[in-house]
């Protein structure tokens, strides 16, 4: 929670499968997990359930995408 809560947004959203939003993300499973960077570029996705476990390894990784893409 902490590292969500210092560096993204989270959000939660409720979609179904015919919403244009769940189109233009391409979101085919629920749940999905989207990390998007502040520009709107899709780091990550992660279809289905994911563990907290995950997510914080998720969330790593897309902070070092981030970062590279930032130097």
């Amino acid at each position: 929670i902490g590292a969500l809560s210092d560096d993204f947004v989270p959000a939660q959203i409720k979609l179904s499968p015919a919403d244009e939003l769940a189109k233009q993300l391409k979101v085919t499973l629920f749940p999905t997990t989207i990390i998007i960077s502040t520009e709107g570029k899709i780091l990550d996705y992660a279809r289905g359930y994911i563990s907290a476990n995950q997510l914080n390894q998720r969330l790593d990784a897309a902070t070092a995408v981030r970062i590279a893409s930032a130097e």
